[in-house]
């Protein structure tokens, strides 16, 4: 056997063996709920709105994933904010 073949043959092996975790990971999940909740964090002047989804695994083990869906950075809007502020406390 060349080493080409060897490699490809590595290769298919692999590709196999993720396709069948992947199914089997896909036939468990089918099942199982994932929880969701939204988190609101202020880091370094930067609001972030970050999904975070919870994935239980057989085992007792959780998988957790973070999405962040928005970035909202604050020195941008400062200004804007206490101009609004302003607003409000002469009326």
């Amino acid at each position: 056997m060349t080493a080409a073949a060897a490699v490809l043959s590595i290769g298919f092996f692999i590709v196999c063996a993720l396709i069948l975790a992947a199914l089997v990971l896909h036939l468990y999940w089918q099942d199982t709920p994932c929880q969701r909740r939204v988190e609101h964090d202020i880091v370094d002047g930067i609001y972030y709105i970050t999904d975070v989804y919870r994935i239980p695994m057989p085992g007792g083990l959780d998988i957790t994933v973070r999405w962040i869906r928005h970035q909202i950075h604050l020195n941008r809007y400062s200004d804007h904010f206490r101009k609004l502020d302003a607003a409000e406390t002469e009326s």
